[in-house]
């Protein structure tokens, strides 16, 4: 409840009150989890809802630490299920690199979108419906960072493929993808 509570708060621009949701659910998490164990993925959604809230206040250190912390979490947890865990690293990847693109940090923007990529490259193959939005996205945020580093063939075949997924997309729901 906490953290949807903290949701809504940063959906209205509430963010101190954002912050202090997610902030103590943070902590019942951590303690919780030093007891009980298991409670690593509520943790790290925490985490990067922290990240994310800390990104739209300018907060930079603090979103790209948060970031860090929910990866290095949602990555372990990929490793035990990775059905279950690599679409929520992957948007942690996604985001991690939105962050450092606006801090003109380009390549590790790269790098984090990339890593993504390659995640919604082997969960496309089990579940095309669900991921592919998500690579055409990815991909085209790494055709902005190859773009901002003229890079520029890079960033036209990153559109093309991204640009072909969507095509495909709206042949199936077209006022979703035109």
């Amino acid at each position: 409840t906490l953290i949807n509570l903290g949701a809504v708060y940063t959906d209205t621009q509430r963010f101190t009150e954002a912050e202090t949701s997610y902030s103590e659910a943070l902590s019942i998490y951590r303690r919780m989890d030093e007891k009980f164990r298991g409670l690593e993925y509520v943790t790290a959604l925490t985490l990067h809802n922290l990240g994310k809230l800390y990104r739209v206040v300018s907060r930079y250190k603090d979103a790209e630490s948060h970031y860090s912390e929910a990866l290095f979490i949602r990555l372990d947890l990929a490793k035990r299920n990775p059905d279950a865990f690599e679409p929520d690293a992957a948007l942690t990847l996604n985001n991690l690199a939105t962050l450092y693109y606006g801090q003109l940090r380009y390549r590790d923007a790269e790098t984090s979108y990339s890593n993504a990529i390659a995640i919604y490259r082997r969960l496309i193959k089990n579940n095309p419906d669900a991921f592919a939005s998500f690579l055409a996205l990815a991909l085209s945020n790494r055709a902005l960072v190859y773009n901002a580093v003229q890079r520029y063939q890079e960033a036209e075949a990153d559109y093309i493929e991204a640009l072909a997924v969507y095509r495909e997309l709206a042949k199936v729901n077209t006022a979703a993808f035109i």
